[in-house]
């Protein structure tokens, strides 16, 4: 622990000078949150589209959330349910197939081996097959290059009552953590 505290002076220079030095800057892969918000009517039985005009780039992921607005204390944790989901793209979907209310809850606690996904209607879109680990190690397992052109398309279910709910979708994207003279930035 105590290690360079005991070093000679001109070892020191050396040391600070090497991580000082601009030409041997640190690049670390890793990931980042982007946040997409938007505020809409809803009713029952019906399809909607809301623009992710501000994700680009690499994407290993979305978590996508759907509450009544406006978001207060005792409704912060409480989360609408949807009848299914997808992601697209010029009328292309990412996903293969819409991804069913069912689908999601399975999926996503196998991924997280977690049951957070199963109590609560918090969906999780996975473009990885490793997700976890990807996000705890900066690696990748799969991604989907988004433009900001993609649209998130989903049908309410038959019972809900129509209102104004806030859509958030929180896109878990590539960065790079660099490193230069000692100061730590990121970078997309």
């Amino acid at each position: 622990i105590l290690e360079g505290f005991v070093e000679s002076d001109r070892r020191r220079q050396v040391r600070v000078a090497e991580y000082n030095d601009p030409k041997v800057p640190l690049k670390i892969p890793g990931w980042q949150f982007t946040r997409v918000q938007d505020s809409i009517t809803l009713s029952a039985s019906n399809e909607f589209k809301v623009r992710l005009s501000g994700i680009i780039g690499k994407v290993m992921g979305l978590f996508v959330t759907v509450r009544s607005a406006p978001n207060t204390a005792t409704g912060q944790n409480t989360f609408q349910s949807l009848a299914d989901l997808d992601i697209k793209c010029s009328n292309e979907s990412y996903l293969g197939n819409k991804m069913t209310h069912l689908s999601n809850k399975i999926e996503a606690a196998e991924l997280f081996n977690n049951l957070y996904f199963v109590n609560k209607d918090v969906y999780f879109i996975s473009f990885s097959s490793n997700p976890v680990g990807d996000f705890a190690s900066g690696s990748s397992s799969g991604h989907q290059v988004f433009n900001g052109e993609e649209l998130l398309v989903f049908t309410t279910p038959a019972g809900l009552s129509a209102g104004t709910f806030q859509i958030d979708v929180d896109a878990i994207t590539a960065c790079h953590f660099n490193v230069a003279k000692g100061v730590i930035e990121v970078r997309t």
